[in-house]
């Protein structure tokens, strides 16, 4: 049956169907911006809690960089004393750092027998000093190590000379009935007239900087973790895959972002994502770790929800478009 229209009642359609097309487009416009406004915002208040928070983690390994630095340059002012006396001078002084950084689980060095002893002929040997706490005292042991060759960490960083943070690693400590615990190493070379002569190191749990990771919550859903240099997780909400690498874990992201590269690189960058621990879209915000004068940067990564972030924006879209329609209604009526 066709319904005829007069022309009053023709006009107000088409003024209806125009005023609905124009507020939608608005609307929509409006809602789009929002969004996109709301992200931008959001992505650049998440890059920079990521790279406060990396800056504060490098002032801590820092630190202690700056510490065994100091130590491993005094050997240019005692090398000209005897032997015994050099090292007991080292052995005291170890003892007072030590005592006054209850963080260090342990504090060594190494010596080269080629630097120290003229009779040694072989590119390998070493005497060793290592501060470590025993039922809460502190207490040292001397050694000799490589006797029959450089340990592939060590020869590591002995062929390359320079300040380095290792690689995390799980160790076992025997005070505490065989606990796994996370850890790191950062070295500091012995130079004397350019030539290595060892080194001084601290081992560092990583429990703190687990801790320091957590607290990392800009927005509702959101997370952050640490990983090294190579692409290994050092800190994350899911313990279980602590000690596993971005390879083994995210495999098809990390290809196809090249996220393991671009932390070998010391890159500040970002990627959207599904996120695979919660299955949300996600934005996420890398920001590098320096320590010291080492060439293998750390990173913190800050994953967060898209739909958190871009919450307001479309609240604010519904509200427009039920004050819109209700408005319309009342101009008809």
């Amino acid at each position: 049956m066709k319904i005829k229209m007069n022309i009053k009642t023709k006009m107000l359609v088409f003024i209806l169907v125009t005023t609905i097309l124009i507020f939608a487009t608005a609307v929509g416009y409006i809602s789009f911006s929002s969004r996109k406004m709301a992200f931008h915002d959001a992505t650049r208040y998440s890059n920079k809690v990521a790279g406060e928070y990396a800056v504060r983690i490098q002032e801590e390994l820092s630190n202690d960089m700056a510490i065994i630095r100091t130590l491993a340059q005094a050997y240019s002012v005692y090398h000209s004393l005897p032997q015994d006396q050099w090292k007991a001078i080292f052995i005291e002084m170890y003892h007072e750092v030590f005592q006054n950084n209850p963080h260090f689980y342990k504090l060594w060095d190494s010596w080269e027998f080629s630097m120290i002893d003229p009779t040694w002929t072989k590119p390998y040997g070493r005497y060793v000093v290592t501060y470590y706490r025993e039922g809460g005292s502190v207490k040292y042991s001397t050694t000799t190590r490589s006797l029959d060759g450089d340990p592939a960490r060590y020869a590591k960083v002995k062929a390359e000379g320079e300040e380095s943070i290792w690689e995390p690693y799980f160790d076992s400590f025997v005070e505490q009935g065989q606990t796994r615990k996370f850890m790191s190493t950062l070295s500091a070379p012995i130079r004397y007239q350019g030539k290595y002569v060892g080194i001084v190191a601290v081992d560092i749990i990583m429990e703190k900087f687990q801790q320091i990771v957590a607290e990392i919550k800009p927005f509702e859903g959101s997370y952050a973790f640490l990983v090294s240099n190579m692409g290994v997780f050092i800190g994350h909400p899911n313990q279980e895959i602590i000690g596993k690498s971005l390879k083994e874990y995210i495999p098809e992201l990390n290809a196809r972002f090249l996220i393991d590269e671009k932390i070998k690189n010391g890159e500040n960058f970002s990627i959207e994502m599904l996120d695979p621990e919660y299955n949300y879209d996600a934005y996420l915000s890398f920001a590098p770790i320096y320590v010291g004068k080492s060439k293998t940067p750390w990173s913190v990564g800050l994953v967060v929800p898209v739909d958190v972030v871009t919450y307001e924006a479309r609240i604010n879209f519904f509200i427009s478009m039920f004050v819109g329609i209700l408005g319309d209604r009342k101009s008809v009526v």
